[in-house]
């Protein structure tokens, strides 16, 4: 996967984490991470 990851991407995908409430699993197959 060529996509460089920024603070910026990671910072959202994080604060969709903690408002969902889910596990990392279920967030990650939610996500297809």
């Amino acid at each position: 996967m060529s996509h460089q990851w920024t603070m910026e991407d990671f910072e959202s995908i994080y604060s969709r984490f903690k408002s969902s409430g889910l596990s990392v699993m279920d967030f990650c197959s939610n996500e297809c991470i």
